[in-house]
């Protein structure tokens, strides 16, 4: 049997544990790369996706076949991440093709001086959010 077919065999067998661990992987990695988190939520991202693949490759039995479903899943995330670039610099391209681009003029002069900036004076008396009603009436 080739190395194509016996993936296609465990992946015919694939159990509920296991795709658990590949949810995991491939919800966490993309956050790993991306802006969307900060840098302890991008460490904790990758931790979970360290942990899926590490859960997916006990699960398999071989183990070599979840690493390279797993390695297989990761370039294709990178295939996308590449298509999608590559659909945005094109999009850009034709989007702003023929607009006229207005020359700018930067003027390094110290004899600019930014006005100092006064800090503003309270209005009128802040009222609570919350303030004791009663509902006697006298």
């Amino acid at each position: 049997m080739t190395v194509i077919g016996e993936i296609h065999a465990s992946l015919d067998a694939i159990g509920l544990e296991q795709q658990a661990c590949l949810f995991g992987l491939l919800v966490s990695y993309p956050l790993t790369l991306g802006a969307l988190l900060e840098a302890r939520g991008r460490r904790m991202a990758a931790g979970v996706s360290a942990l899926s693949v590490a859960g997916f490759a006990v699960f398999t039995n071989p183990w070599f076949h979840a690493v390279l479903l797993a390695a297989l899943g990761i370039g294709i995330i990178g295939v996308l991440v590449a298509a999608v670039y590559v659909v945005d610099r094109i999009a850009r391209h034709y989007a702003f093709r023929g607009l006229p681009i207005e020359e700018v003029e930067f003027v390094d002069d110290d004899s600019i001086v930014e006005p100092e900036t006064v800090p503003p004076t309270p209005g009128r008396q802040r009222m609570p959010i919350v303030a004791i009603v009663s509902v006697k009436q006298s």
